[in-house]
């Protein structure tokens, strides 16, 4: 008898399914006992419903637009021509406009200073992680030295 190969064994695995299927039996041989009733499927597990995380309401914009109403309503409520005296630096402008530019320039210096604590506090990190892979290249070294592993 001569050995076959994966090859071949995939080959009648082919024939067999294509014979079943051209004669309407069960590829598997399922229904060709004699006095075989019926099988049943084996039960379905419940699939759990699909949750997807931030797919609700997004607070953040919802108070953005709060914010931005308000904005429009202070603008359209302070509408006088205020002077705006800065060191040397005078400027005649509505009192929403200069109220906004403030904004403007608070958000503008917040985002600064959150760009410069976030790089500082990678590089904080970036540099315990360098030290916890040095100690830990150096670890091997270590149990060597004293003879113990």
């Amino acid at each position: 008898m001569e050995k076959e190969t994966p090859k071949d064994v995939v080959e009648d695995i082919i024939d067999l399914e294509t014979n079943a299927q051209s004669i309407g039996a069960d590829p598997t041989g399922a229904d060709t006992e004699v006095g075989d009733t019926e099988t049943t499927a084996p039960e379905a597990q419940p699939v759990p419903p699909t949750v997807y995380k931030g797919a609700g309401v997004r607070w953040g914009l919802l108070g953005v637009l709060i914010l931005a109403v308000l904005i429009v309503v202070l603008a359209l409520q302070n509408l006088d021509d205020v002077e705006f005296v800065f060191l040397t630096f005078s400027i005649t402008a509505p009192l929403s406009a200069i109220i906004l530019g403030t904004a403007v320039v608070a958000v503008a210096l917040d985002e600064l200073a959150g760009w410069i604590w976030g790089f500082r506090k990678r590089r904080r990190l970036r540099t315990k992680a360098e030290l916890k892979q040095f100690k830990a290249e150096q670890e091997p070294e270590k149990k060597s030295r004293f003879g113990r592993s």
